[in-house]
């Protein structure tokens, strides 16, 4: 698929959903959280090289505080290269977001989904999209019920790590989870 039809369809997409409220996070800017599944286009400054080039950056870092129980408040799920199952060594994970939200009567929480940057816009963004409800799926098996969860895809767009590291790409295979203020 090429840019122009992406951009056509982002547009198409954009347009059905209308002006929507800008989600938020404690401590991080999300996207537009106003529809169940949303494909984000990067802005003109996350295009250039010298965004690319900052030191690692936290644009979509999850909520950090500490529960009561002393877990990460929100904790990302990490993904294998060109993968969107939810590992084993995630489940823990997910269980304790789900035991987040439940223990701290949230009431809406976007998934932003992420991929690095190996792979074309289209296939990045779509990737990032089965990350992001492979993490809703997960988190309503453990009782999230589904109209609290929105997803979004962010592709390879908003990077935690720039470096050109395995362990820096690994960062950046990842599904965030940030409250959503509607």
């Amino acid at each position: 698929m090429s840019r122009l039809k992406l951009a056509i369809l982002a547009f198409g997409i954009l347009f059905l959903v209308g002006c929507a409220s800008k989600g938020e996070s404690i401590g991080a800017n999300s996207g537009d959280a106003s529809s169940t599944s949303t494909v984000a286009q990067p802005t003109p400054a996350e295009q250039t090289p010298a965004a690319e080039a900052t030191a690692p950056t936290t644009q979509s870092q999850p909520v950090t505080n500490q529960a009561d129980n002393g877990i990460k408040a929100f904790q990302s799920i990490h993904f294998a290269f060109d993968k969107y199952n939810i590992s084993d060594d995630m489940r823990q994970k997910i269980i304790d977001d789900a035991n987040f939200i439940k223990n701290n009567n949230i009431k809406s929480v976007l998934i932003q989904g992420n991929t690095d940057e190996f792979g074309t816009d289209e296939y990045n963004y779509a990737l990032g999209l089965k990350r992001a409800d492979a993490v809703k799926n997960a988190l309503i098996l453990q009782g999230i019920d589904a109209s609290m969860l929105s997803t979004i895809s962010f592709g390879e767009s908003k990077p935690v790590c720039t470096e050109s590291t395995r362990a820096c790409y690994q960062e950046n295979r990842r599904a965030d989870l940030v409250v959503n203020n509607k």
